[in-house]
């Protein structure tokens, strides 16, 4: 896996992937690599147990930003008990929650510290600003006031739910100037100091979180701002909204263009990038299942069950991926998948407008009801929707019930596993002494054999 490290390291300088997979290091491994990683993902999904990333540090061993620690990620999928326990193993560390918050144009950033509440800070940042910006504004604030801290404690965990803003701390973009601003932060940091930083969930009842996100939201009202100018990088959504507007504006001035009946409204549809992994996918040209063909190597096949490896393979029959074929489409043929299924869920995007669609018809539902109360068709509607949703809570929590008696039966099987290890250390510690016992008596016996001869 030392391979696979090294890639890692190096995945932002490698050039995209033929599918557009954000993971471009994945095409550089060879076979028996990405059988190890296929298994490790299969792994991580199961059993929760998530391996701790870059234990060394980012910097490596030599780096002036060795004192910087790992970075915890814990999958979404994983549940709440797992979470906390994930809190637990950093029990030892001096605990700091970071949270960034915005309403509207109003833009918060907060650092919690549970040991001395009093230490905790807040600020509101220029309207405009971005939540990524917040969220790293937050562990500068933390940062800032651990350094105070370092005569006492030697151990921090910096606690935050967003996954965004610790990836852009490990990718070490410093173009990106908040994230130049926390490496410099944390050079000046003592060489014994230990930062660790540990991905959390938001709002699953995590008591730190919940009040950092409480001291956030709070901060929105504040009437003064931070002296920090906005990123440019925080600008550009308005910029494109803007240009956006304008070629709007000049589409709409040219109605008499036939086309302009066909799209009356740019930038709608797909986008390239999905565009061009949906063609790949239906095709069945995609790197792991064609890479053959350009190595001049034999079709391989797949390590668990020997079929060979295809995309219907890959998508819907593989055996270690029913788990997450069941969360997101239970399809049994190509066809339907991509008829059926939302394709941002097949091409691993953001799942935005299925959210936007969910909220904009819980939004309808709720007018219907207050609307048409006296209406018996809307309300076997209802009736029907309130049966659904029970029926979704009770596969839910029947879900839940098997994840946490497979988490049990899993830990069983590892407590006997290390009850029998220790078994075994112990005859093998039984059996040394009995060894040495009988070497010291023949060594006496020797002796006195010697003694009686002279």
């Amino acid at each position: 896996m030392e391979e696979l490290k090294n890639s890692v390291n190096k995945s932002n300088e490698s050039a995209a992937g033929p599918d557009g997979v954000s993971c471009q290091f994945l095409r550089h491994l060879p076979e028996s690599c990405l059988h190890t990683l296929l298994k490790l993902f299969n792994n991580i999904w199961t059993t929760g147990d998530i391996p701790p990333i870059l234990e060394g540090g980012f910097g490596g061993s030599n780096s002036k930003t060795q004192n910087l620690g790992r970075i915890l990620l814990i999958l979404p999928t994983i549940d709440l008990l797992r979470s906390r326990a994930a809190c637990e193993k950093f029990s030892n560390h001096y605990a700091v929650y970071t949270d960034g918050s915005k309403l509207e144009e109003k833009v918060a950033a907060a650092a919690y510290f549970p040991k001395h509440p009093d230490r905790s800070k807040a600020t509101r940042l220029r309207d405009g600003a971005s939540v990524f910006s917040a969220e790293l504004e937050g562990i500068a604030l933390a940062l800032t006031e651990i350094k105070k801290l370092t005569k006492y404690h030697k151990t921090f965990a910096i606690y935050s739910d967003s996954l965004s803003a610790l990836q852009a701390i490990q990718s070490k973009n410093f173009k990106v100037i908040d994230i130049r601003r926390l490496y410099n932060l944390i050079r000046k940091f003592p060489p014994y100091v230990h930062i660790s930083f540990v991905w959390i969930p938001a709002h699953v009842s995590i008591q730190g979180n919940e009040n950092v996100d409480k001291l956030a939201k709070a901060a929105l009202n504040r009437s003064s701002c931070s002296g920090k100018l906005i990123c440019w990088s925080d600008l550009k959504p308005k910029i494109n909204a803007f240009i956006h507007s304008v070629w709007q504006k000049n589409w709409d001035a040219e109605g008499a263009n036939k086309l302009h009946e066909v799209l009356p409204n740019l930038g709608e549809g797909a986008g390239r990038k999905r565009k061009t992994v949906m063609c790949r996918l239906r095709v069945g040209h995609t790197w792991l299942t064609q890479s053959y063909l350009l190595k001049n190597e034999e079709q391989p096949s797949c390590y668990a069950c020997n079929s060979l490896y295809t995309v219907r393979h890959i998508l819907i029959e593989y055996p270690d991926f029913q788990v997450i074929s069941r969360k997101y489409f239970s399809i049994t043929d190509l066809y339907r998948l991509f008829r059926e299924v939302n394709p941002s869920r097949i091409a691993g995007e953001e799942e935005e407008e299925e959210e936007e669609e969910e909220e904009e018809d819980d939004d309808d539902d709720d007018d219907d009801d207050d609307d048409d109360d006296d209406d018996d068709d809307d309300d076997d509607d209802d009736d029907d929707d309130e049966e659904e949703a029970k029926n979704d809570e009770k596969e839910e929590e029947e879900k839940k019930e098997e994840e946490e008696e497979e988490y049990e039966e899993q830990q069983e099987r590892e407590e006997e596993e290390e009850e029998e290890e220790e078994e075994e250390e112990e005859e093998e510690e039984e059996e040394e002494e009995e060894e040495e016992e009988e070497e010291e008596e023949e060594e006496e016996e020797k002796e006195e054999e010697e003694k009686k001869k002279k």
